[in-house]
C-alpha cells in the first residue's frame, strides 16, 4: 500500500478485480477525494479456494475475463517476502475472539496489528508506517499463541524498513511475513 498524506474533502474508497496473475486474481483498491486526489492505493493477490474441494480453483474459471478491470492502482510484481533470519525483536501474543473472521481463523487485517506492535516504541514515536508488503502462510485460531518478530533493514536515510515473521509460538509453523516501511 502507497500513501499520500493529504487533509480535506471526503474520502471515498473504490476496489475492483483487476487482472489474474498465474493462480491468483489481483484486486486494486484506491481511497481518493472527490477532486480525484489520491490519498491511497493498494493492490492484494488472492488465491480462489474451494472449500468442498478443499483446493485452488483456475483463476479464470472463478473469475471470468469479463468481470477483470485491466488498471492497477498500483504495478507490484507480487515477489515473495524473504525469510526473516534472526529477530532484533519480538513479542507474544495470544489469539482473542475478535480476531476472528467469519470462517473463525485470525482475520488478515490482525497480522498486520501483530507485526505493527513489533515495531520500537521509538521508531513509532517519530516515524509512522507509510508502506506495508503481507505474504500469509498459513492460518491462526482461537486461543493460538503467536509471536511477532521483527528486524531493521535499512535505518538510513528519510524510511526506515522493517522485516517481519509472525510465527506460531508452539509448533514450527509460519503465519506470515510482512515488510512495514515507516517516514515522517
Amino acid at each position: 500500500m502507497a500513501t499520500t498524506r493529504q487533509a480535506g474533502g471526503s474520502p471515498s474508497a473504490t476496489c475492483w478485480p483487476s487482472g489474474v496473475q498465474e493462480m491468483f486474481a489481483l484486486r486494486d483498491f484506491e481511497i481518493a477525494l472527490a477532486d480525484g486526489t489520491s490519498l491511497a492505493v493498494a493492490t492484494s493477490s488472492w488465491v480462489v479456494f474451494d472449500l468442498e474441494a478443499k483446493q485452488p480453483l483456475p483463476t479464470a474459471r472463478a473469475l471470468p475475463a469479463e468481470f477483470l478491470l485491466e488498471r492497477r492502482s498500483l504495478n507490484d510484481p507480487f515477489v515473495h517476502l524473504p525469510g526473516l533470519k534472526a529477530a532484533e525483536r519480538s513479542v507474544r501474543l495470544r489469539t482473542v475472539l475478535r480476531d476472528l473472521d467469519l470462517n473463525r481463523h485470525v482475520n488478515h487485517a490482525v497480522y498486520v496489528q501483530w507485526a505493527l506492535e513489533c515495531a520500537s516504541a521509538e521508531l513509532a514515536s517519530r516515524q509512522q508506517p507509510v508502506g506495508l508488503e503481507v505474504g500469509f502462510r498459513a492460518e491462526a485460531f482461537y486461543g493460538d499463541e503467536v509471536v511477532s518478530e521483527s528486524r531493521t533493514e535499512n535505518a538510513d536515510g528519510p524510511e526506515v524498513r522493517l522485516a517481519h515473521r509472525i510465527r506460531h509460538a508452539h509448533r514450527d509453523i509460519e503465519l506470515a511475513r510482512l515488510r512495514t516501511v515507516w517516514s515522517q
